[in-house]
């Protein structure tokens, strides 16, 4: 902990001095406050932070602590729970040192501040540790406690918006846990703050615009608690009440659907049209939102958007065979649509589109995690077929089942993906029955004769290289992000000019200038930088990629000192072929979301990066600013680079990984799509440095010799497969290659 304390050091530094003023102190506090208020949340901890420095050398006991609950918040927001632990620690010391001189009041607000950022902290851990929930719980309830003292204290309150935000999480976080009669007392609270409020068609201001969300949000709460609790004419009156002109809205199309579903979950004797009418308004009118405002939002906008759509995907693939054509659609629209808005004339790709571009011997499938009845996990299939009128929709299994599998008798199919060791990812593509249970006999009966299967993978299979589990081996099995790629024009690999980089040195400080480095990422990745050792056959592995290459004057290898994040971000853009051989990481801290508070995403592309050059110095040096260049390009950092590269692969570590959700991979492979990368090769778990090597050497040996790229990796894995050292599949299952048409 002395070391996150520390960090005081790592922002930008204030000329040491005791006598700032008050008025000084407090434009810092509101200069972070609008952050906070814009969403710019590592921007708006680094104020806070800015302002506690400063009311610390001047004694400023309020401002102190309030600087530190505020930056405590913004790290909650961003889900950097180190970081909240540090300014919750921080702020009790604070508040013992000055508490002695304040008055009641002053005292009473910042037990309360402090109280709500504990609650927080312990919110973040409630999916982790069972004592957490209970903490969270009393933290809040004194809260509001505290709130009543300070009312006693004082008739008027300078946040009268505060007992309501406490009971928003109190309502969150019951609903998180499947408490629904704790939530439904919370979410009649909250409903009876805000449901007087005036709401307003054509919101003038920021303000107003948050005040409609929060009551649309209290309306919606409530209904599907209600419905939770199986008052279902309670929880259509609720909707019934809404104000006019919001009862079009996505988000209350979606309540309506699933309260249908939730219904129809009871009684299946009731029709389940009307849901289904629901989503398909909920799909239209997302179809038209995205083609008119994706591209005016801001980049956390979108994400935010996109993600909020999680839990709606997991309960729409519920209606099965009810609607599979507009259950195709979707899944085409998440897993795709997003990942190519930057790109000339994006626009959503219907089924029958992807049908009419299947060659005779060929199929698409799009795999779907979704929740059945009971909140159930499951896995689906809707498979296309040249000239079928309609999509398929098979059930494969019951998630929670498939995940307890025991493996070869020896462990479940969870841990074996989960686990870091090798010799668990030995039963994943060893045991006999895996294969079965995810190319069931229906899927392959669907399929047909098919001999080129295109798959788009979702939830748990986007962890498991399913390609290589496929019964039948003399069919070819592809990996596509969505099977909206099959209406794409397919195009030969130029290998004229490729950008090589590896042979990393990770110690040496680097003097690249610059203030935007990802912040976020810093902090996440810092536990790991004692693992960035250099790789023992970088060296070899480098100097035949130039021999195999003909030492090419086209090319650019950029090796130690020189393979910075700098100089990757103003080369890589030039190259159609791109190959990266560091180390990688994906932390993998973040919760799950719910109906009620989706995934947040910032900080989900911040938690997967690859190592250049100083990022070993960086990351364990205590006086690094954080938002200065650290040597590690993080996911989100990829994802704001142009690289219209045809192909990308990451000879690393974990390149694969990162949240699964239900438009695919928050991590690195997600970034590269978003930075415009056609084709990538990726690794699932922590890779072998010389049996890597062997399989990227085999790679570009077999591209030179004029291989399609889809060819050239299947033909090195087998010759990786025939090796005496590294036939397991612990070596040669490693790697996915991703997007290769």
């Amino acid at each position: 902990m002395k070391r996150l304390c520390l960090l005081l050091l790592a922002l930008p530094l204030l000329v040491a001095c005791s006598c700032y003023s008050a008025e000084d102190i407090q434009a810092v506090f509101d200069q972070a406050r609008v952050l906070n208020q814009q969403e710019q949340y590592i921007q708006a901890a680094e104020r806070f932070h800015q302002a506690a420095n400063m009311a610390r050398q001047a004694k400023q006991g309020d401002l102190l602590i309030r600087s530190l609950t505020a930056e405590g918040e913004c790290y909650y927001m961003l889900q950097i729970l180190t970081q909240v632990e540090s300014a919750l620690q921080l702020s009790d010391q604070a508040y013992q040192t000055y508490a002695a001189e304040a008055d009641t009041n002053t005292r009473l607000a910042w037990r309360e501040a402090i109280c709500k950022l504990r609650g927080s902290y312990y919110y973040s851990l409630s999916g982790q540790q069972k004592e957490a929930y209970a903490k969270a719980r009393a933290s809040y309830e004194e809260c509001l406690l505290l709130i009543d003292s300070m009312k006693a204290v004082c008739d008027t309150m300078d946040a009268p918006e505060l007992p309501a935000t406490i009971h928003r999480e109190l309502l969150s976080l019951s609903y998180k846990h499947k408490r629904y009669k704790e939530a439904l007392e919370e979410a009649y609270t909250v409903f009876d703050h805000y449901a007087n409020q005036t709401y307003l068609p054509c919101p003038a201001t920021a303000e107003d615009s948050q005040r409609n969300r929060r009551i649309i949000d209290a309306f919606l709460s409530l209904a599907i608690v209600q419905a939770r609790l199986q008052d279902f004419d309670s929880a259509t009156e609720t909707l019934g009440m809404m104000p006019e002109g919001c009862e079009r809205t996505p988000e209350v199309l979606r309540t309506k659907a699933k309260i249908l579903l939730l219904r129809h979950d009871l009684d299946p004797s009731q029709p389940i049209d009307s849901a289904k009418h629901y989503y398909a308004c909920y799909l239209d009118t997302l179809r038209r939102e995205l083609q008119t405002n994706l591209g005016r939002m801001t980049e956390h906008q979108r994400e935010q958007y996109w993600l909020s759509m999680h839990d709606f995907l997991f309960d729409c693939y519920r209606l099965e065979q009810a609607a599979p054509e507009m259950l195709y659609d979707l899944a085409l629209l998440s897993k795709g649509y997003l990942l190519e808005y930057r790109q000339p004339n994006a626009r959503p790709v219907t089924w029958t589109e992807v049908r009419d571009h299947l060659s005779q011997d060929a199929c698409a499938v799009e795999f779907v995690q979704y929740h059945g009845r009971d909140e159930r996990n499951l896995l689906g299939a809707l498979v296309l077929t040249p000239g079928c009128r309609a999509p398929e929709f098979i059930r494969l299994a019951d998630l929670d089942s498939l995940r307890r599998m025991r493996l070869s008798g020896r462990v479940s199919l969870e841990r074996a993906i989960t686990s870091d060791h090798h010799y668990d990812k030995e039963y994943l593509y060893t045991d006999s029955v895996l294969p079965s249970r995810i190319w069931t006999s229906r899927l392959m009966q669907a399929i047909g004769q098919a001999r080129t299967i295109y798959f788009a993978a979702d939830g748990l299979l986007q962890q498991l290289a399913v390609e290589y589990l496929l019964p039948d081996t003399t069919r070819t099995c592809r990996r596509l992000t969505s099977t909206r790629l099959l209406t794409r024009d397919r195009r030969a690999l130029d290998t004229s000019r490729m950008l090589i980089v590896g042979d990393i040195d990770y110690t040496t400080p680097s003097d690249a200038d610059g203030s935007d480095n990802d912040a976020s990422a810093y902090h996440f990745l810092r536990p790991y930088a004692n693992g960035l050792k250099v790789l023992p056959n970088a060296r070899t592995e480098i100097d035949s990629f130039t021999t195999y290459r003909g030492h090419n004057t086209e090319d650019l290898v950029l090796t130690r000192t020189r393979a910075t994040d700098a100089a990757f971000a103003e080369q890589a853009p030039a190259f159609p072929f791109i190959l990266v051989s560091t180390h990688g990481f994906f932390v993998g801290t973040m919760d799950d979301g719910t109906d009620l508070r989706p995934l947040y995403s910032d900080q989900a592309l911040s938690q997967s990066g690859i190592a250049l050059a100083g990022a070993q110095q960086a990351l364990t040096d205590d006086t690094h600013p954080a938002s200065r260049p650290d040597g590690i390009l993080s996911a989100k950092e990829l994802s704001r680079l142009s690289l219209p590269c045809q192909l990308m692969v990451l000879s690393a570590c974990q390149t694969g990984l990162g949240y699964v959700t239900a438009d695919g991979v928050y991590g690195i492979q997600r970034a590269l799509k978003l930075a415009g990368v056609q084709t990538m090769i990726v690794s699932l778990w922590s890779v072998e440095d010389e049996s890597s090597s062997i399989l990227m050497r085999g790679l570009l040996r077999n591209l030179q010799a004029g291989m399609d790229i889809h060819t050239a990796f299947m033909r090195s894995r087998d010759q990786l497969l025939r090796h005496d050292k590294f036939r397991a599949p612990q070596y040669a299952d490693a790697f996915i290659l991703i997007d290769a048409l």
